[in-house]
């Protein structure tokens, strides 16, 4: 284990993605030493913006994943994080550029969408909202994010649906007097 695994793992209250959800101030602070002990680590760049979006300083973030991308241009997390970034900012068409470059995931298609709606391509932007349901139909803020352009449009009586829990099948034999000992059916002879 490395000196930065250590940095890492080191420290109480699980990985750095459950602090960056539960503590966003920690993981900007872990991020923070990552990059002062190696300032050419892609990957600390990219943990510092991510904990950046969370805590809602996008263009700060920004600054983070435009550095991460800089040190290592393929690095598609970065791509996401500055889309993401760029269309809370408010500028879609430069989201959409760094968005072309992360993968196709659904968080994608819901910046890639958010974005779209941003520029008025209406069309463009519930496709890839579409696109992101398919891929994580269980995604309250994309749902949400569909919902929300439907009703824009006048539309709201078109919107997705939650996905509804499956029913579960009871066992073959399971209160239905079937004792899976017997083949035979039990039957009560009430006495009489």
């Amino acid at each position: 284990m490395d000196r930065l695994d250590g940095i890492r793992r080191r420290r109480s209250g699980g990985t750095f993605s459950q602090k960056l959800k539960h503590n966003p101030g920690q993981a900007l602070i872990e991020a923070d030493e990552i990059i002062r002990l190696a300032p050419d680590n892609a990957n600390g760049w990219c943990l510092k913006g991510m904990a950046l979006l969370e805590l809602e300083r996008h263009e700060e973030g920004l600054h983070s994943f435009s550095q991460a991308i800089r040190l290592r241009p393929d690095m598609a997390e970065a791509w996401q994080g500055k889309g993401t970034c760029l269309v809370r900012l408010g500028q879609f068409q430069e989201a959409l550029a760094a968005l072309a470059r992360a993968p196709h995931v659904y968080l994608v298609c819901h910046e890639r969408g958010r974005a779209l709606q941003g520029l008025g391509r209406y069309n463009e932007a519930m496709d890839a909202l579409q696109e992101a349901i398919k891929l994580n139909p269980d995604d309250r803020a994309v749902l949400d994010s569909s919902r929300s352009l439907l009703a824009s449009l006048g539309q709201a009586r078109e919107a997705p649906k939650p996905p509804q829990p499956k029913a579960v099948e009871p066992r073959a034999t399971e209160n239905r007097g079937v004792d899976p000992q017997v083949s035979e059916p039990f039957t009560y002879n009430s006495p009489t």
